[in-house]
């Protein structure tokens, strides 16, 4: 068991490469190595001397602190299972609840005492801390095989009953909108059961093992389940749900784009941090880690007076992000994000190439664009990242596809106020047509193409119009098959009609 009390190292937010994509991005606001593998879906945070938020985890046997702000706990067996929070009224600040296959152990961190230790023959799979329905003390709640206990500040057995299989999950919230908490259960028989303390008062059942359980606000709260399925029921109602190839390793409950209402916060598998609108579960955040990530939870742990949402990795690696801004959310609430393409000629100083046009339509600045498109860039991406001073609405990315094929731009673009360290990020894909560099202004000294091939298309002349416009960059469109185009890469011309009885000429400056 380890406790690290915030020591963190801040965040350049000018530095390059920004790591997260995909609507809003936040930049964390620091980040720390606790140089200890953590035990997934083992982290809290607590306030044990009542003052300083600690961060909290079960760690793989066998490491010992190297950190000075790293303090160890020997616990001497297998934790299962563990939070923190208010127990009892003789403590000086919140207590350590760690659980394990045979006892409970109730732990003062801040005087380095017990404050109960008991055995649980059914073990400890899953724990949650605070108040119970009509019960007047907060009860630190164990959920076992097929057995729920709930023990006061001084040990005692407060609450118990049976359910249906072995405990995975735990949380208390008002699911019945009476002002009281219930009791939701998830198990491994697939199912979430809501208990009125000992009374069953409702069933949801699922499709797999439900590994983790989150209160979102009122009656609506986020699920997780073993085959890698996410979502958020309002009662018995499932407003949404995912599946992934991943697992959820941990889900939580934050309001990351300061719109008043928390999202679901997932840290998955692979390492990937996402947060989705409660109402939706549409994508609004994103980032990723280089392992796994064992938990998600918050507290204000730099003591500024701003909750943190924190994410932690089982390699150690603790990263933590700020909600956006009440002005940025308005800022970004009026901004789009247009995209142009356009046919370049040469320069003397520039090739003729395809200029991608990205730019915003207010005061907000492109901090820096990411471009993905297969065969156009050397490693298939492409960064753009101003400097400071050249930060503004606008980018413009030349681009020279090498052959006439389709290609796919999937462009990311983090957009803020001049002055931001976090960051929306826009995401856009724009196709380059199979022809666009071929331009359709032509000069008009120029020598008339020599190579010429006659053909008939059985087809109407406003499906070749059709044709040209999908497949040609024409700034305006056109409405007739007779087009003249200039090859940006050969210079020669490139010329197309069509007669009404479907014989089609096209003539080409050969080299």
């Amino acid at each position: 068991m380890m406790t690290s009390r915030r020591r963190a190292a801040h965040v350049d937010a000018s530095a390059p490469g920004p790591r997260a994509s995909h609507a809003t991005m936040l930049v964390p606001i620091f980040t720390l190595k606790l140089n200890h593998k953590i035990n997934p879906r083992m982290v809290t945070v607590g306030k044990f001397d009542g003052v300083h938020p600690c961060l909290t985890a079960a760690t793989q046997a066998g490491k010992s602190a190297q950190d000075s702000d790293i303090t160890l706990l020997n616990i001497n067996q297998a934790v299962s299972c563990l939070t923190s929070g208010k127990l009892g009224p003789s403590t000086t600040g919140d207590s350590l609840l760690v659980g394990s296959q045979t006892n409970l152990l109730a732990y003062d961190v801040h005087d380095n005492s017990d404050i109960f230790y008991r055995e649980v023959s059914d073990g400890a799979n899953a724990i949650v801390l605070g108040k119970l329905g009509d019960i007047s003390a907060p009860l630190a709640i164990i959920g076992g095989n097929c057995a729920l206990q709930g023990f006061d500040y001084e040990g005692n057995d407060q609450f118990w009953t049976v359910t249906g299989d072995n405990v995975r999950s735990l949380v208390l919230c008002d699911f019945t909108g009476d002002g009281k908490n219930e009791l939701l259960v998830g198990s491994e028989d697939f199912d979430i059961r809501v208990f009125k303390e000992d009374e069953l008062v409702s069933e949801m059942s699922e499709n797999e093992t439900v590994t983790s359980l989150c209160h979102m606000h009122g009656s609506r709260f986020g699920y997780a389940l073993a085959n890698g399925t996410v979502g958020v029921y309002d009662r018995t109602a499932r407003y949404w749900r995912i599946k992934s190839k991943n697992h959820a390793m941990s889900i939580h409950a934050f309001d990351l784009n300061a719109d008043g209402v928390v999202e679901l916060i997932t840290g998955w598998s692979n390492g990937k941090i996402d947060a989705r609108s409660d109402r939706t579960g549409e994508v609004i955040f994103k980032d990723n880690f280089s392992s796994s990530v064992a938990g998600v939870v918050e507290g204000d742990y730099r003591m500024d007076g701003q909750v943190q949402l924190i994410c932690t990795s089982v390699e150690g690696e603790v990263r933590g992000y700020l909600p956006a801004s009440k002005e940025m959310k308005g800022n970004l609430m009026d901004t789009s994000l247009q995209t142009a393409l356009s046919v370049k000629g040469a320069t003397e100083s520039q090739k003729a190439h395809i200029e991608l046009n990205i730019s915003t339509p207010n005061e907000t600045i492109i901090r820096a664009v990411l471009i993905f498109a297969e065969g156009i860039f050397e490693g298939e991406s492409h960064v753009v990242h101003p400097s400071a001073q050249n930060l503004s609405g606008c980018v413009r990315v030349p681009i020279i596809p090498p052959k006439d094929i389709p290609v796919d731009l999937h462009i990311k673009a983090f957009v803020g106020g001049k002055n931001s360290t976090q960051f929306h990020v826009f995401e856009i894909t724009r196709q380059l047509p199979r022809f666009s560099m071929y331009d359709l202004n032509v000069d008009p000294a120029a020598a008339p193409p020599t190579g010429r091939v006659t053909f008939n298309v059985n087809d109407r002349p406003q499906r070749v119009v059709m044709w040209l416009n999908q497949n040609f960059l024409l700034p305006e469109g056109t409405d007739t098959p007779d087009v003249c185009f200039t090859s940006l890469r050969q210079g020669g011309l490139l010329s197309i009609s069509m007669q009404s009885n479907g014989e089609c000429d096209a003539t080409e400056e050969l080299k």
